[in-house]
């Protein structure tokens, strides 16, 4: 900013030069009264220049790439849950340091962002293109910087919200797919006998998430009353554990468990008690730690849930789109054998969703009990 003094009649005038207006391109300027003394004006336009622009101003100097990892990044990271708080850090340097980072943040324009929205869109290095909800993710981290910047006086205006970026449309263009129940049958069913079975049925009937799952503590199942108390999840962030508490209120919350689960969970940690005890490993705390001597993690428990039960019930019965699904359980031959040739079709049988695991006797073969939901 630039302050010089203007006279108009009998009046002087402070006024400051602001520069050129990104929309019209005129030039534009503040004009603040200053009486009828030129003294007046010229220290008054001093000292509204000094105070917009700083005496010792490191903002003329400063470029958006030192401000988002010296000032904005640390700051955030004080109200931010540490998983979010590591997706803005590798968007910021995946993707704005290497475009936007050298460019003085006070000479960062709106063709600047837009270029590099194009650029993220429509690669012309043969590199993949980002999807449009990531180069607005992207977006929305320079807008908030840079509004965090205007608070601090840093800039006088926020060019990312002259800038346009991509929109994403409320409906997706590939709609997820749940599985049927016939496909989560045969999923239970092809998991007797993994060491995270247990695991796999509680999600199964409880709907919890999987870091909730990887946070959950003995302490918080209550096997006498038959619920379980959601208090804490299990993140992954930079091949770091951390708690997390939830985002809202509504994720601490109690689940009903219904007799089968009751069963299965006792019977899951009496076994581990017997497991660890046997290899004199100190007792745990977590439900789904492993008596290994590593970690459980969300990677590891999903490279584990692909490895060892997606992809071979998915090659043994086909694709587990609703369009191909999986046949039913019934159809296993080593769940039929259990059954003797003289069986009558209204015999009593186990319910389909209850399968049939003799490595736990909560899950050996049952008639089927209702459970809350």
């Amino acid at each position: 900013m630039k302050g010089y003094v203007a006279r108009k009649g009998d009046r002087w005038y402070a006024v400051i030069y602001e520069g050129l207006d990104p929309v019209t391109g005129k030039e534009r300027r503040s004009w603040h009264p200053a009486g009828t003394s030129k003294a007046d004006a010229e220290r008054m336009a001093s000292t509204i220049a000094e105070k917009l622009n700083g005496r010792n101003d490191g903002a003329r100097s400063l470029t958006f790439g030192v401000y988002l990892t010296t000032r904005w990044l640390p700051g955030k990271k004080l109200e931010l849950a540490h998983s979010t708080w590591d997706g803005y850090r590798r968007k910021v340097e995946l993707h704005v340091l290497p475009s936007l980072g050298r460019i003085p943040i006070r000479r960062l324009r709106p063709h600047h962002l837009e270029a590099l929205y194009d650029e993220k869109l429509h690669p012309q290095n043969g590199k993949r293109p980002l999807a449009p909800k990531t180069v607005l993710e992207v977006h929305l981290i320079i807008r908030g910087a840079l509004n965090d910047a205007v608070r601090r006086g840093v800039v006088s205006r926020n060019v990312a919200l002259l800038a346009y970026a991509p929109k994403v449309r409320s409906i997706p263009k590939v709609e997820q797919q749940a599985w049927t129940a016939q496909e989560l049958q045969a999923f239970l069913r092809a998991a007797a006998g993994h060491w995270l079975f247990p695991a796999f049925w509680l999600l199964a009937n409880t709907g919890l998430r999987r870091s909730e799952l990887l946070g959950l503590q003995w302490d918080d199942v209550d096997l006498d009353a038959a619920t379980l108390s959601i208090n804490r999840g299990l993140v992954s962030v930079g091949y770091q554990l951390h708690e997390s508490r939830g985002k809202t209120s509504n994720s601490r919350r109690a689940i009903d468990l219904d007799p089968t689960t009751v069963e299965v969970l006792t019977a899951w940690k009496a076994w581990q008690a017997i497991e660890r005890a046997a290899v004199g490993i100190e007792p745990r705390d977590r439900c789904s730690a492993p008596s290994r001597a590593t970690r459980s993690t969300p990677t590891r428990s999903r490279r584990s849930l692909n490895e060892s039960l997606l992809e071979p019930v998915s090659r043994k019965f086909g694709s587990t789109t609703s369009d191909t699904p999986m046949p039913p359980c019934s159809s296993k031959p080593e769940y039929r054998s259990k059954w003797s040739a003289n069986d009558s079709d209204t015999a009593t049988r186990p319910s389909p969703s209850t399968p049939t695991n003799t490595s736990y006797p909560a899950c050996k073969s049952k008639p089927h009990v209702s459970s809350r939901t």
